[in-house]
């Protein structure tokens, strides 16, 4: 592209044979010069409509999201957490201040100000970000959770029975992960759970890949979720028995009336996984 200067270009400096448009493009070429530039419109044109769907994507059936970003707002629906027992703020997991929750008592929980909107056997994900030492801890959950009949309640739990588990426990109709370790939570994770219709068939992700579940040493009366529809409770499932793990960390809870697919699952681990945009400026 670049011309090759006589000594006398160089001694006077004549610069006037650099590189310019006439050269890339020769006058006579004006036509391929158009087509060039359309081309190049249409595929960032593309890229960026590509781009869009699969934010949009993520977006569909999502009822609820707190990011935790100095408050306890919903930044979906407006469904902001209204009672705040022992949520204190702390450090996410980029290292931002005041951008996540801890508990910092055995009591600590967070309700919210209307019903979460799933109710039944109606399908779901929730998917959030989690660190926790204190493997014995309620996470979240909604339903009657004070004195459910079969199938009322839906709480995530972690517990350290049959080894340390993620447990989604909804009286009666219960699923578990394997044991996990005691330190599997001592750096933040991702832990999505989908739900379809069957509690059998449901799935367990953390960072994105699923992990096995199972029913096993649960008593199992039904295979199907009769969830009421209450406010949603983190940290506590508010029937006296709740019990928040000292020191757990939460972080991007995402609420989502339908359940996403394996795909959609990593899209929003890798999508979570980097800063926002916001957080680099």
């Amino acid at each position: 592209f670049f011309k090759q200067k006589t000594a006398y270009e160089m001694r006077i400096s004549d610069w006037s044979s650099d590189v310019c448009s006439s050269d890339l493009f020769p006058s006579h070429d004006n036509d391929a010069q158009v087509i060039i530039v359309i081309r190049i419109a249409f595929i960032f044109c593309l890229l960026a409509v590509e781009c869009g769907s699969l934010a949009t994507t993520l977006d569909i059936g999502k009822v609820s999201k707190y990011d935790f970003s100095g408050n306890l707002n919903d930044t979906i629906s407006g469904n902001n957490f209204v009672t705040n027992s022992g949520l204190n703020f702390t450090t996410d997991r980029f290292g931002n201040s005041n951008n996540a929750i801890v508990f910092s008592n055995s009591s600590s929980y967070g309700l919210s100000l209307n019903s979460i909107g799933i109710s039944g056997n109606q399908s779901r994900t929730v998917s959030l970000w989690l660190k926790a030492d204190n493997l014995n801890s309620d996470i979240l959950g909604w339903g009657n959770l004070l004195n459910p009949s079969t199938g009322q309640a839906f709480l995530i739990h972690l517990t350290p029975e049959n080894g340390n588990q993620i447990s989604v426990w909804g009286n009666y109709a219960d699923v578990h992960s394997p044991n996990l370790g005691s330190s599997f939570f001592s750096n933040w994770k991702q832990l999505v759970y989908v739900y379809g219709g069957s509690i059998a068939s449901s799935l367990l992700y953390i960072n994105g890949s699923a992990i096995p579940v199972s029913q096993q040493g649960a008593i199992i009366l039904t295979d199907a979720f009769n969830t009421d529809n209450t406010s949603l409770r983190i940290g506590d499932r508010g029937d006296g028995r709740g019990l928040a793990g000292v020191g757990t960390q939460i972080d991007d809870v995402s609420i989502y009336s339908r359940a996403l697919s394996s795909s959609e699952v990593l899209q929003l681990y890798q999508t979570e996984s980097v800063p926002e945009p916001s957080a680099l400026s």
